[in-house]
């Protein structure tokens, strides 16, 4: 046993993460004897002169298995084909109108267990949809530079007529719809690019285009977008060469950027589309290139995967939050994932995070 925690020691570099961690060369290990006569002695000491012992921090995985309970409750495919989800907007906890196909002009209504009960189809592209509790439904049209809002029969009226191409599309607490839009399909931005998250009210009046923060521009090609728990907004933003997630107010101050974990390597550049807020207060961002769904506080650190690809995802796209607070994870395979996941609590009790 002493010999077992004493090759545990000369070997613990090669366990823990090394990011973030401080060299101690002070330390003075000193092996103990196999033969002593005491166990302190068996382990071996320190000297005690100058001795600053490094912090550890607690690896991610670790931190995911004591903080949260994750559970596979659903999964089914929308198509036979191969194809991305781009847009997922649940109705309850049961039903969800699904996109399925860059340029699609339908969308499905599925049950949690796969059943396809509906099909709309529209004369525009759709790009994105909201549900609303009252049943309306509204979509983005990236070609047809509108809004539209389908009234609780699914019948389609004009909701506002842009300038610029709708993305994603969400609404606040405060009943606003915010709507990420750009002046072209470019990623890049010139010198004369537009590119804003646009306020609307209800009624359909244009209420801000959210651009600057000072003399700065913010985006470069924002595509999802959700409210936080804050009222702060959280947008993904796929900048050719510099994607991230921009945390900013309603007023157009940024709060702060996530461009990936700092302290561990991935296996493939960030890469966010979907991002979502529940009422907790985590942040949850789809990364289609390493295959997960990354974990956030709300000051944008990163606290873990929530999912990865050994919980089946392959490149995840649209991702929504239900009345549970059920997340709803469409991918590259035609494949829809439901997921249940709790925060624990200080007595083993499980948090639910319900959206907002």
């Amino acid at each position: 046993m002493c010999q077992r925690v004493q090759n545990r020691f000369k070997h613990v570099d090669k366990e823990i993460p090394q990011s973030g961690l401080k060299s101690c060369k002070s330390t003075t290990f000193h092996v103990g004897a196999d033969d002593a006569k005491c166990l302190e002695d068996m382990v071996g000491y320190c000297d005690d002169t100058d001795i600053k012992m490094p912090f550890l921090p607690l690896p991610w995985g670790l931190r995911i298995a004591l903080q949260f309970d994750v559970q596979l409750l659903f999964s089914f495919k929308v198509s036979e084909v191969m194809d991305t989800i781009h847009a997922i907007a649940p109705i309850s906890d049961k039903e969800a109108w699904i996109c399925c196909g860059w340029g699609t002009n339908q969308m499905h209504l599925f049950s949690n267990k796969g059943v396809k009960l509906r099909t709309q189809k529209l004369d525009i592209q759709i790009d994105d949809i909201h549900g609303r509790p009252n049943g309306e439904v509204y979509i983005s049209s990236y070609d047809g530079k509108k809004l539209v809002k389908l009234d609780q029969d699914l019948n389609p009226k004009d909701f506002v007529k842009l300038n610029w191409y709708p993305g994603g599309i969400t609404f606040t607490k405060k009943n606003q719809l915010l709507v990420c839009a750009v002046d072209s399909y470019v990623t890049t931005r010139g010198q004369a690019s537009r590119r804003m998250v646009i306020r609307i009210n209800e009624a359909g009046q244009i209420l801000d285009q959210i651009e600057e923060d000072g003399c700065q521009e913010i985006f470069c090609a924002p595509y999802r977008l959700h409210e936080n728990m804050l009222g702060d907004i959280c947008v993904s933003d796929r900048e050719e060469n510099n994607v991230r997630i921009t945390t900013l107010t309603t007023q157009g101050v940024v709060k702060h950027y996530y461009r990936g974990p700092s302290e561990i390597g991935l296996k493939k550049p960030f890469n966010p589309f979907g991002v979502v807020a529940d009422k907790s207060g985590n942040v949850l961002v789809a990364d289609w290139s390493n295959h997960a769904v990354h974990l956030l506080d709300l000051s944008g650190q990163f606290i873990g995967f929530l999912l990865s690809e050994k919980d089946g995802i392959r490149g995840p796209n649209a991702m929504a939050l239900d009345k549970e607070g059920h997340l709803w994870v469409g991918d590259t395979k035609s494949t829809v994932w439901i997921f249940k996941y709790a925060r624990k609590g200080e007595n083993g009790t499980q948090s639910p995070a319900t959206s907002q």
